[in-house]
């Protein structure tokens, strides 16, 4: 095939796959010929001046003014011989030599001039209409702003020589040389002539185009094979060259693989010499011995490779087993098979540990044992100390999950970075996992808690929530009695957490008829900061804020507090005090010192 550029290859495209192609006719083209033949014409380069042997030529030559002369002739036939310049009188004489200079030679030449122009207006006129034709500016091979453009530039040059005819009229005795139109014309036609082929193209491409689709092809695969044929070279060289590395890997990779099949054969017989099941019958019985499982035991069974359940009287203990004991021990055997292997080979392999519901039928000491083991083998693969890499663990029991999920580095909804809680929900046809983010399972401690970060709180129940709170963390694990809570605080704020202790007793403990007592947000408040400065004062800050979590708030120094607030806050907590003291009082008829019930000496 031909080579050609790649921009022609586009164009040719463009045109053989067009989808629009279609039959086309040929732009007409005018004759710009006799326009050009009247640009060349002897009368405009002719000075025509009148007759030269009249008296009064020798005076127009001289003052080369025939034109104007003829200019006024006008005037002077509307004036009956009067001189339109002087205007004296002239005699008969002077109107003979007027005529006899402008003779009947002089006036041919105007007459000429006049032709001429009136014949270059009307076929520059014509030629411009040609030019702008529809079937010329419409056609879709002309390139229209070229052609425009060089239309533009011939209808200024002929305007210009329109002008120039024109003055020759005027100044007849003026050569004029007009602008050659030709090369501008010339210009037009090469536009309608670029545009005929193109046509030409067109309809030969439509008559021709399965062929012309086969040469455009084969040239297309001309040009891409000259323009790749120096990457196809390096391309080739790089082959070889990595060819022939791959047969040398290739040639090393068998051998080694025969090496490694050696290798591993050597492993295995190795294995078989020193693998055996005896380390895992003396581990777990001395797991059964230490957990008080002393009434049976496993021995090697003649079969090699099998375990057997013994009595201590040597009885097969196979039939007698308990569903605890029976659970438990299948427990032990799969936790020590997670270490190891069935076969002699691969007991170091990567492994997913699933335990499913392992205590189900055990006792209360059993699960927190093999809470304790299941735990051990989670330690193991966070520490990367074992070949196990996952580990899942589904139950029934919730005090088993609770056991099993416990880590002192969790703490409130903060959750472990390795780790993700799933609840399985079984409907009449499938099962859905339901992800968590984090542990759906709670301590009741924790719930309380949860009461305790609730925004906007519980008015009915957030004194009973307080109360449990202090009791169960400062009572029964840290035996700290409220009294000895109200000491650590000094002055004001003594006043204020010892009504702190009234006012959560008077919500929490009594629950009487006719007694009503409304909690406002604002009280509420001032009671629950009390209630995160107890933990502060008492050295339990952190505490406080690991179960908060996110909903927690720094308490603003107390320097910074201003005085007429604190005073507030004190008063308002010392009266709402009293008051839910004095008419809890009223209600149970308890009756204070000798100033009633409401006075100083009011519980």
């Amino acid at each position: 095939a031909e080579l050609w550029e790649i921009g022609a290859l586009r164009n040719d495209a463009a045109t053989v796959f067009s989808n629009s192609l279609m039959q086309a006719s040929a732009l007409p083209k005018p004759d710009g010929q006799p326009l050009l033949a009247l640009e060349t014409s002897e009368i405009l380069g002719k000075k025509i001046i009148g007759k030269d042997d009249v008296d009064i030529a020798a005076v127009i030559e001289k003052l080369s003014n025939s034109d104007w002369v003829q200019q006024g002739r006008r005037y002077f036939d509307q004036l009956d011989d009067q001189c339109p310049f002087c205007q004296q009188k002239t005699d008969r004489s002077f109107r003979q030599s007027l005529e006899e200079y402008f003779d009947e030679s002089y006036v041919s030449d105007l007459a000429a001039i006049e032709s001429l122009r009136t014949d270059y207006e009307e076929k520059a006129r014509a030629l411009l209409v040609a030019y702008q034709a529809p079937a010329v500016i419409d056609s879709p091979f002309l390139d229209r702003d070229a052609f425009e453009s060089d239309l533009t530039a011939l209808r200024l040059a002929l305007e210009v020589n329109r002008n120039a005819i024109e003055g020759k009229k005027k100044e007849p005795s003026t050569p004029v040389t007009l602008k050659d139109t030709q090369p501008l014309v010339a210009a037009v036609d090469d536009h309608v002539d670029a545009s005929n082929a193109r046509v030409q193209e067109n309809n030969d491409t439509l008559n021709n185009l399965d062929a012309r689709k086969k040469t455009l092809i084969a040239q297309v695969w001309r040009r891409l094979l000259e323009d790749t044929k120096p990457l196809f070279e390096t391309y080739q060289t790089a082959s070889g060259n990595l060819d022939t590395a791959i047969i040398n890997l290739t040639n090393q990779i068998t051998q080694r693989e025969e090496e490694l099949k050696e290798k591993r054969q050597e492993v295995e017989d190795t294995e078989k010499q020193i693998t055996s099941i005896k380390p895992t019958i003396e581990a777990i019985n001395k797991l059964l011995k230490s957990f008080g499982f002393v009434n049976f035991r496993l021995l090697e069974s003649a079969d090699e490779g099998f375990y057997e359940v013994k009595r201590l009287d040597g009885e097969d203990a196979k039939g007698t087993l308990s569903e605890g004991e029976k659970s438990f021990i299948t427990f032990l055997y799969f936790y020590h098979h997670i270490k190891g292997s069935f076969s002699a080979i691969g007991a170091n392999t990567d492994r997913i540990v699933v335990f499913d519901d392992p205590v189900s039928s055990l006792d209360a000491d059993i699960l927190f044992i093999v809470c304790n083991l299941i735990k051990g083998v989670i330690n193991e693969m966070r520490a990367g100390n074992s070949a196990i890499k996952q580990v899942f663990v589904l139950t029934h029991n919730i005090y088993f999950h609770k056991e099993i999920t416990f880590h002192k580095n969790r703490s409130g909804a903060d959750a472990m970075r390795d780790e993700t809680f799933w609840i399985v929900r079984k409907t009449s046809t499938r099962s859905e996992l339901v992800p968590s983010l984090e542990n759906p399972i709670k301590s009741s401690y924790e719930l309380l808690w949860r009461e305790i970060r609730q925004n906007p709180p519980s008015e009915t129940a957030i004194q009973n929530v307080m109360r449990r709170i202090i009791e169960h963390y400062f009572k029964f694990f840290g035996g700290i009695t409220p009294e000895e809570i109200v000491d650590k605080f000094e002055g004001q704020e003594k006043m204020i957490c010892a009504s702190l202790f009234s006012w959560i007793n008077d919500g929490s403990h009594f629950a009487n008829d006719d007694l009503f007592m409304s909690c406002d947000p604002g009280q509420i408040g001032r009671y629950l900061r009390v209630f995160q400065r107890i933990f502060e004062e008492s050295g339990h800050a952190g505490h406080y804020k690991m179960m908060m979590g996110d909903a927690y708030v720094a308490l603003p120094d107390r320097n910074e507090i201003g005085v007429e607030q604190v005073a507030s806050e004190v008063a308002a907590v010392a009266i709402n005090a009293n008051t839910a003291t004095a008419q809890t009082n009223d209600a149970i008829g308890l009756v204070g010192g000798d100033e009633g019930p409401a006075g100083d000496n009011a519980p």
